[in-house]
């Protein structure tokens, strides 16, 4: 009953903050940020990682 509870507190929060982030945000031309650039050299890592701890040590750390 608590994870749902925590899910339900994380999802409303959610959804206000990106409904207050559409309505404040500014309105004019949007360059791509530079940790754009680091996102998915970022996830190939974390992959990797992840599938070199389930290999290693498959009941946890």
């Amino acid at each position: 009953m608590t994870l749902l509870i925590i899910l339900a507190v994380l999802f409303v929060s959610l959804i206000a903050l990106v409904s207050l982030t559409e309505k404040f945000a500014n309105k004019g031309e949007t360059k791509p940020s530079k940790i754009s650039a680091f996102i998915v050299p970022l996830l190939i890592v974390m992959v990797a990682l992840q599938v070199l701890r389930a290999l290693f040590w498959p009941d946890g750390f």
